[in-house]
């Protein structure tokens, strides 16, 4: 089960419906509030501990590439260039891609990078 979930969250591999997108991005930015809070919590003399801060690092790192992933999945969904997850980069340009991906409907039928989004769910 967690093979699967890891394989599903870094993949980006085949296509991702529009329901699974948003809430594998949901996922993924709830994380990093709910680890900041963790952070604030601790004694003050644990807050610039090293190892703590390089754990912070990497797991806003994990999930980064793992929005990024699911970001091109999404986009290999709907046909587009997967080169428009740069536009995250932009000022409001994030905004505006998650926006997009997250209301646009998917190609019906297979296309380029695999079968149907949906499929699976008739």
């Amino acid at each position: 089960m967690i093979k699967r979930l890891l394989a599903e969250a870094f993949s980006t591999k085949n296509r991702i419906n529009r329901a699974r997108f948003v809430r594998n991005t949901l996922i993924g930015i709830g994380l990093i509030p709910i680890y900041i809070g963790f952070l604030l919590i601790l004694p003050r003399e644990l807050r610039g501990n090293r190892i703590l801060t390089s754990i912070f690092f990497l797991v806003t790192f994990l999930v980064l590439i793992s929005l990024f992933a699911q970001s091109f999945k999404r986009l290999k969904d709907i046909g587009a260039s997967v080169f428009w997850v740069f536009a995250i980069f932009l000022p409001l340009g994030n905004l505006i891609v998650y926006i997009y991906l997250a209301s646009t409907l998917g190609t019906k039928g297979p296309n380029k990078f695999g079968p149907d989004s949906l499929e699976k769910l008739s």
